[in-house]
């Protein structure tokens, strides 16, 4: 192929995109203004109320409190467990340096006590 080909067939697929880039662009513009036409068809001839996406502000604010008293209820019992388990482990180490400890202390035990795998 020449450089001239080349250069053409560039321009033709160039085109090509655009004009697909274009037919979709009208696409999601039809899509958009439908939406938008059946919303205030709905909001226009429906007597009850749309639910809402967005939630009023009188009403919210009580379940808001509540649920933010709920989110702090639940991370003073998460930090409460943790010092729980913090405490329970460090309780465990210390009784293991205390074995430790009261084994250091007997470890001067008579030989005649002490059994050797050879003497079984």
């Amino acid at each position: 192929m020449t450089t001239k080909k080349m250069s053409e067939a560039r321009r033709a697929d160039f085109h090509h995109i655009h004009d697909a880039w274009i037919e979709a662009t009208n696409v999601y513009l039809a899509v958009i203004l439908i939406s938008i036409g059946l919303f205030l068809y709905v909001k226009k001839h429906f007597k009850r109320p749309m639910i809402r996406v967005f939630p009023s502000s009188g009403q919210d604010s009580v379940s808001a409190v509540d649920r933010r008293k709920r989110a702090d209820d639940d991370f003073k019992n998460v930090r409460l467990r943790q010092q729980l388990e913090h405490w329970y482990i460090a309780r465990k180490w210390e009784q293991g340096q205390e074995r430790s400890a009261s084994l250091e202390k007997s470890s001067t035990v008579p030989p005649s006590t002490v059994v050797s795998i050879e003497d079984r």
